[in-house]
């Protein structure tokens, strides 16, 4: 069954990509998070990288509205 949230105005499922932005920063935060935490990436890393990411995010999240096709 289709989930109501994923369909566009004409009832199709939309499969625009810039609607994965803000879900795929919050995943690589996560990542980011988790590989500090193993030692993978340093402590200064990290924080380049989360502000980085959030940024990407909301900026993403603001463009958001001007879709055509949902």
């Amino acid at each position: 069954m289709m989930d109501e949230q994923n369909k566009g105005v004409c009832g199709m499922d939309c499969k625009c990509t810039h609607h994965s932005v803000v879900p795929l920063c919050i995943i690589l935060v996560a990542a980011a998070f988790l590989l500090q935490e193993v030692s993978v990436i340093s402590t200064h890393t990290l924080g380049i990288i989360w502000p980085t990411l959030v940024i990407i995010g909301a900026a993403a999240s603001m463009f958001e509205n001007k879709c055509h096709c949902c």
